[in-house]
């Protein structure tokens, strides 16, 4: 059957279902633009990330501080197998975990080591000694070193290492803290060792130098055995001191006598070499050098350098100047080689043949300088001229010569004088001569005349004591004039 009325146009829909349908598809794509919006965020902070830890692997290098990298653990080495080092400044690396980046002090460091061999301070106490010599020395509490002698001291001392290996340090070490506690370590094992050696005065007066050489030994055998890639600069020490109980008695009794026996020392020295000066002058330690080297040659039964030597003395005792660089130094390495002894040459195969070889050496060459300069003009002399006493009885005698000379020739030209006046007219010289020996004899202090009556001769063997003793002192002070005017004309001159 047919629709009587059939439709041929549109009906709208519903509005219920339809509107229904639109509000959930604008729901969605609100949503999803929200997403979109949220992805893309996303993406860029990703990529941001990305290139935030990319880039987290630049560091920079401290000053006074070197670096190493680390690559899954290992050290970055360069082509030769080398661990790349980075100076202070900045570089770039790959991130972390991939990559850690250590750095290294390389310059020297200081540990101060105060407290491992010194007295306790208790807390709230001043570290003065005074207020502790009442307390006991407790081993429990208070850091002490035994010395070589069985006594105890205390010391503080600075120890300065430096980083010599920068892989092996990083390897075996790691880090300024356990690298402090291993070379505190180190250092403390080997004063102890070596100061077991020294006495207790020795170290109380610094006197230590070879016990610290060898902790600073021993301290650097230490960590190279450990490869800690750490070498050990210098110890320091610092205020060495004796126990505190005993502070205030006898170390400062023994302090002080050492004092004093060092200023007798220098004072002893002092009048010793004002006592040559005034013997010898500026050359007395070059002329003691040359007699004691020609008692040594005379002592070695070494008869053409002891004449040499002599002729030597003799000759700078004449001239008043020694010989100068041409003959001192040979003077001295020949006494050097005299007494020196065969322990003094250490570990050699026959130390007797060697030590001869060097006297014989030192021998021949001080010879042939003497010999070279026996025959030199005293221009060619440049030493240190003699002076003091000995030039001045030298020249006292001198001028003593000259006198005693010029009188005798005085007396021979009188006496020739005489012979040929004897020669003509000898009744008369004898005359003169016998009244000259009168007068002369008269003449005498001792002599006392007297004066009697015609007829009465009289012999008198002893004269009056007190007459002649007040002759005899006038004699000795007018002798005694002339020798000081005799010396005093002969230093002027």
């Amino acid at each position: 059957m047919s629709d009587p009325h059939p439709h041929t146009h549109d009906h709208p829909a519903p509005a219920g279902p339809a509107t229904e349908e639109h509000g959930l598809d604008a729901a969605q794509q609100s949503l999803s633009d929200a997403l979109g919006v949220s992805f893309a965020v996303l993406k860029v902070l990703l990529v941001v990330l990305v290139v935030v830890y990319v880039f987290s692997g630049v560091f920079q290098v401290d000053e006074q501080n070197e670096a190493v990298r680390l690559r899954f653990g290992n050290t970055v080495m360069d082509a030769n197998g080398n661990p790349i080092q980075y100076k202070p400044g900045w570089h770039l690396g790959l991130p972390f975990p991939l990559e850690e980046v250590i750095q290294v002090p390389v310059n020297e460091q200081r540990i101060n080591i105060d407290q491992a061999f010194w007295y306790n301070v208790p807390e709230g106490q001043t570290d003065n000694p005074a207020a502790l010599a009442r307390q006991p020395l407790n081993p429990l509490t208070d850091g002490f070193l035994i010395t070589g002698d069985a006594n105890v001291v205390h010391l503080k001392f600075v120890v300065g290492y430096k980083v010599s290996d920068v892989n092996a340090y990083i390897q075996n070490v790691g880090d300024t803290e356990r690298a402090e506690e291993i070379v505190r370590m180190a250092a403390e094992r080997a004063v102890v060792i070596a100061m077991a050696s020294a006495d207790a005065k020795q170290i109380i007066n610094r006197q230590f130098r070879v016990e610290v050489d060898a902790a600073l030994r021993l301290a650097r055998e230490v960590l190279l055995d450990l490869q800690t890639g750490i070498e050990l600069q210098q110890i320091l020490i610092d205020a060495p001191s004796p126990p505190v109980q005993i502070q205030a008695s006898a170390y400062q009794l023994v302090s002080a006598a050492e004092q004093d026996r060092g200023t007798q020392i220098q004072n002893a020295r002092q009048q010793a070499a004002e006592t040559l000066n005034g013997v010898a002058g500026a050359a007395h330690r070059d002329l003691t050098a040359l007699i004691r080297a020609y008692e040594a040659a005379n002592g070695a039964d070494d008869q053409p350098l002891a004449e040499a030597l002599r002729a030597e003395l003799d000759r700078s005792l004449r001239e008043l100047q020694m010989a100068g660089p041409a003959v001192d130094p040979l003077v001295q390495a020949y006494l050097s080689a005299m007494t020196r002894t065969p322990d003094a040459l250490g570990d050699v195969a026959d130390p007797d043949a060697v030590l001869q070889a060097q006297r014989d050496e030192a021998e021949t060459e001080l010879l042939a300088a003497l010999q070279a300069m026996a025959d030199a003009p005293r221009e060619e002399r440049i030493g240190r001229p003699i002076g003091g006493r000995i030039a001045g009885e030298i020249n006292m005698a001198r001028a003593y010569q000259s006198q005693v000379l010029a009188q005798l020739e005085n007396e021979y030209t009188l006496f020739q004088a005489k012979l040929e006046q004897y020669a003509l007219t000898p009744l008369l010289v004898a005359h003169e001569h016998w009244q000259e020996s009168r007068e002369r004899i008269l003449a005498d202090g001792l002599i006392q005349t007297f004066y009697t009556e015609t007829g009465d001769l009289r012999i008198i063997t002893g004269g009056d004591p007190e007459v002649e003793q007040e002759i005899v002192e006038d004699m000795l002070d007018q002798r005694r004039r002339e020798v000081e005017e005799r010396n005093n004309a002969a230093r002027g001159g």
